[in-house]
């Protein structure tokens, strides 16, 4: 039997709201949560977080935002590596360049005998939140990539095989100076994921994987209010000193749309769903049908049966395996196994969270 529960992290900083939620096999300890920066307007909230057990761990690195200019002006008092406009100064990386330059020297330090074994250049993803052709219109430009590499190294004894992931968004606006323009380019770099074991161990949980990747989801009401504290950042450039809470009170009074944030909970979920595609490929798992939630969830294939209990929690099983005798809690029924097509037209744990 293989059992999957749902894993729920509260924003105790600020919102005291579920922030996002994904499923995690049973016995796996789950650590980290919502990070909280107000001097970082361009991404005050970040997730990291860390899911880890039999011998695997799975680390979600908190996003990084980054700023640059072509203005002689800014770079004379501003050098790369200080922060500007919210953000720390860097020329644009792709996101490849920033898991070579950036995450592995940051997450892997000083190993010796690190070995590349798989290197997966840039793909572009579809998304950029919407901004395309307004970008367009003043000659500025959106895109969004993914890359991601795989290495084995020894560390403190033990041999490692580690699968290394990150997207990165670019904004690049054009602005008028006289009679030439000048660059400025915002850049994000999300879905920071690290999933290491034992070598040759990784093959053969894909399944697992591609469920944990697949599963999570932000709550849309954790969504809006943060992006409407960045808004509220933004604007007001943090001109008096706020407690998170105090500040979490101040935007509840504070008339600040904020629906344009659930665009960028889509884009982080999409790159966690095609980091789990690239990891796994499409055969490792498949979609069952919750008739509890009434939602699509996505479980590791190679089972005969699969349940659902009306605690959020999914168990896996063969045949001769009866769900009378597993001594679980809550009430169970079986899932109905659909194809992929079937799936689309059906809600999943993701759209029904963002609807």
């Amino acid at each position: 039997m293989l059992r999957f529960k749902t894993v729920s992290c509260l924003d105790k900083a600020c919102t005291g709201l579920e922030a996002f939620s994904l499923l995690a096999p049973a016995g796996w300890d789950f650590e980290g949560g919502i990070r909280w920066s107000v001097d970082d307007t361009m991404m005050p909230s970040t997730s990291g977080f860390k899911i880890a057990g039999d011998g695997v761990e799975m680390q979600f690195l908190p996003g990084q935002a980054f700023v640059w200019t072509s203005l002689p002006q800014i770079l004379l008092t501003h050098p790369a590596g200080t922060r500007y406009l919210g953000a720390t100064l860097c020329p644009l990386l792709d996101s490849s360049e920033f898991l070579h330059q950036i995450m592995l020297p940051a997450l892997r330090p000083g190993l010796d005998d690190l070995a590349i074994i798989r290197d997966i250049q840039p793909v572009r993803m579809e998304s950029t939140l919407g901004f395309e052709t307004t970008l367009r219109s003043s000659g500025g430009s959106a895109s969004s990539s993914g890359a991601g590499i795989r290495v084995r190294y020894r560390s403190q004894g033990k041999r490692y095989e580690e699968a290394l992931y990150c997207t990165v968004t670019t904004f690049i606006f054009k602005i008028p100076v006289g009679s030439a323009f000048i660059e400025c380019i915002f850049w994000m770099a999300d879905n920071l994921v690290s999933i290491r074991a034992e070598p040759g161990r990784l093959d053969g949980l894909k399944g697992l994987l591609q469920t944990i990747l697949y599963s999570f989801r932000f709550n849309p009401l954790w969504v809006e209010k943060a992006n409407r504290i960045g808004i509220f950042l933004k604007d007001h450039q943090m001109n008096k000193p706020y407690s998170l809470r105090q500040l979490g009170r101040e935007i509840d009074e504070a008339a600040i749309p904020g629906a344009g944030g659930l665009q960028a909970g889509r884009l982080k979920e999409s790159g966690y769903r095609w980091i789990a595609d690239s990891l796994c490929g499409t055969s490792a798992s498949g979609e069952y049908y919750d008739p509890i939630q009434q939602i699509c969830v996505r479980l590791p294939s190679g089972f005969e049966q699969a349940w659902a209990s009306d605690l959020g929690e999914y168990l896996l099983s063969n045949s001769e395996d009866r769900i009378e005798d597993s001594g679980l809690a809550g009430a169970w029924k079986i899932m109905e196994s659909i194809s992929l097509e079937s799936a689309a037209g059906r809600p999943s744990a993701t759209s029904a969270t963002c609807a």
